[in-house]
């Protein structure tokens, strides 16, 4: 599980191929109900505009990385985030409401 999925870290190669960077975050997904509470603090506090629900309770799927990246992908064709105000506003507005 990449856990970390947002534009910074999706890049375009020469093939105009979308490849993914930057797997400090990532597990096994067999692992992933083990990972430490700081490592999720940083998460949380570094990109909770792309994190999963399930992923912001500390249970992160493999699915969690679809999610992020269906956050993604309504930015590209929105042109803005699907959840607006703080960090922890945004991360509760993921646990609570449906996503748009």
């Amino acid at each position: 599980i990449h856990r970390d999925i947002k534009p910074e870290n999706m890049l375009l190669g020469s093939q105009n191929n979308l490849l993914l960077s930057d797997f400090g975050l990532a597990v096994s997904a067999t692992l992933s109900s083990s990972y430490s509470t700081l490592l999720m603090d940083q998460q949380v506090a570094g990109t909770s505009l792309y994190l999963a629900p399930e992923q912001l309770q500390g249970h992160p799927l493999p699915a969690s990385d679809q999610y992020s990246l269906a956050v993604v992908v309504y930015e590209w064709l929105c042109g803005k985030s699907p959840f607006h105000g703080s960090l922890l506003e945004i991360a509760i507005q993921h646990l609570s409401l449906p996503p748009p």
